[in-house]
C-alpha cells in the first residue's frame, strides 16, 4: 500500500461551507497535511488569496468519474 499524499482533502472548498472548513483547518491545524479541491481554478485562488492559505490545491469535477 502506498503511503497517502494528504490527511485530508476539502473537496467543495470554494462553497460556504468549504470556505468556513479551509478557514478553520488554515487556523488551527498547520501540522496537518491537507488540500483543496473544486471544480473552478479561479474559485480556488481566490478562495486561498482570501484566506491566506498556501496549501495545495486540486481541480476536481464530481460530475466527471475519471476525476474521482
Amino acid at each position: 500500500m502506498s503511503e497517502k499524499e494528504y490527511d485530508l482533502l476539502v473537496f467543495g472548498a470554494t462553497s460556504f461551507t468549504g470556505k468556513l472548513v479551509v478557514e478553520y483547518l488554515n487556523e488551527n491545524y498547520s501540522d496537518l497535511k491537507w488540500a483543496i479541491a473544486a471544480r473552478n481554478q479561479e474559485k480556488i485562488d481566490a478562495v486561498k488569496a482570501e484566506l491566506s492559505c498556501d496549501v495545495p490545491s486540486i481541480l476536481l469535477d464530481s460530475t466527471k468519474i475519471e476525476d474521482i
